[in-house]
């Protein structure tokens, strides 16, 4: 269950998760595989302000996440499953992110 605003939600090209975004700065995946919407894991405080976007890679391997804090993250999506989560922040962006996407047309 989700006790704070939803600011958005992506499926996973996998089919079978829901990634949502929350006003908390949390990102929360629901296996859909059984239609309940369970709460598989929750990654917290990984952009230093508001999370302004997300998207999966067309393979599933990766997970983008943007922010307000100018900074955007490549995650391993299989990884995050596990403690450490692994990823790679690229900084440099002089505003805020407002929107991100993986190339459709690249699956690496």
């Amino acid at each position: 269950m989700i006790n704070n605003i939803v600011k958005s939600f992506k499926f996973a090209n996998n089919n079978r998760d829901l990634l949502v975004i929350t006003k908390d700065c949390k990102v929360k995946f629901f296996s859909l595989l059984k239609y309940e919407g369970i709460l598989l894991r929750e990654v917290a405080n990984c952009h230093r302000g508001a999370i302004t976007g997300i998207d999966v890679s067309l393979n599933s391997n990766y997970m983008l996440t943007g922010g307000e804090d100018n900074m955007l993250k490549i995650w391993d999506y299989e990884a995050q499953k596990t403690v450490p989560f692994f990823f790679q922040s690229f900084i440099g962006h002089t505003y805020p992110l407002s929107s991100i996407i993986f190339n459709p047309r690249n699956n690496n």
